[in-house]
């Protein structure tokens, strides 16, 4: 089985001083046969020739230009979406390019490995991680009308690209997605939507990966149990000991959105990082009836926000 780890980047991110660390602690990922990194269009080629000295294929924005016109050119409306938001290059872009392998390992630069792990052979068509809550948005009819998975965050996903239906996402996009939504969450929401069509599909073990926002959105708890939660805590932890306990025996840890200012005291190796074992994961089923309700309540209040 050919496995591609893919992520994007762009120059404001190249700069941050955690940067190289994140990206070199994806060695620890076994049972890879290529190491990609997507050019959102703003890199420099400082920054491109430091990748390729990190072991990165770069996919610079002009040849993928050329690759996603080919793939997507007649669906107008998914275009449309990958004008507006850059996000959605996380999604079109990085599997147009990787059409070829078996599946794709799509990472934020923002996820840090904290030990050795190998890729589960037994894996599904699809796995995601699970988010503090379920962050999605565009009209509120799309979780009443399709089937959807809850609780997804998009910074890591493990995927077949053959799941990728452009004809399908189009119609999302022309039916749910323009002219509304926060554009930031409108890629996530294609992925749930994307999930939700096909049987074989899992969740990464909270044991094993994370995400760490250090809100009081989760406990930690409940982030090691994989809970996604409809509302949660206002503001953040400020006790060092619950971070600890959010990041403590995961092999990896995404530090999501506001997770950015925990990195410099929590991102490191894991106390046993010596050791290798493969990630486990989960099951899961589609979102329910009320979850879909709930779903589209939340759409309503994260597009009023």
């Amino acid at each position: 089985m050919k496995v591609k780890i893919i992520s994007m980047c762009g120059e404001y991110i190249s700069d941050k001083e955690w940067y190289l660390n994140f990206i070199r602690s994806w060695s620890k990922i076994k049972g890879v046969d290529d190491l990609s990194m997507l050019d959102d269009g703003t890199l420099s080629e400082g920054s491109k020739n430091t990748l390729r000295g990190e072991g990165f294929t770069v996919l610079d924005s002009d040849y993928s230009e050329s690759k996603v016109e080919e793939e997507i050119g007649k669906y107008k409306f998914l275009k449309e979406m990958r004008k507006r938001s850059i996000m959605f290059k996380k999604l079109i872009d990085t599997t147009v390019l990787s059409k070829e392998c078996d599946r794709i390992l799509y990472l934020d630069t923002d996820v840090f490995i904290r030990k050795k792990i190998s890729i589960p052979s037994n894996i599904p068509d699809f796995l995601y991680s699970v988010a503090d809550v379920t962050g999605y948005s565009g009209s509120p009819l799309l979780p009443l009308s399709i089937p959807l998975v809850r609780g997804l965050n998009g910074g890591i996903l493990l995927y077949n690209p053959q799941i990728c239906d452009w004809k399908f996402l189009n119609e999302v996009a022309r039916r749910y997605l323009l002219g509304t939504g926060k554009p930031w969450w409108l890629e996530q929401t294609c992925w749930a939507a994307l999930a939700g069509r096909i049987e074989n599909k899992g969740v990464f073990d909270g044991r094993d990966v994370r995400n760490v926002s250090g809100l009081k959105k989760r406990t930690p708890d409940q982030v090691k149990s994989n809970v996604s939660n409809w509302v949660g805590g206002r503001g953040a932890y400020e006790d060092p000991s619950k971070i600890e306990e959010m990041v403590s025996g995961a092999s990896v840890v995404h530090f999501a959105g506001p997770g950015e200012r925990l990195i410099e005291d929590f991102a490191r190796p894991s106390a046993d990082s010596e050791g290798s074992h493969t990630l486990r994961w989960q099951e899961v089923e589609n979102a329910s009836f009320y979850e879909r309700v709930m779903i589209s309540l939340r759409m309503v209040w994260n597009n009023w926000e």
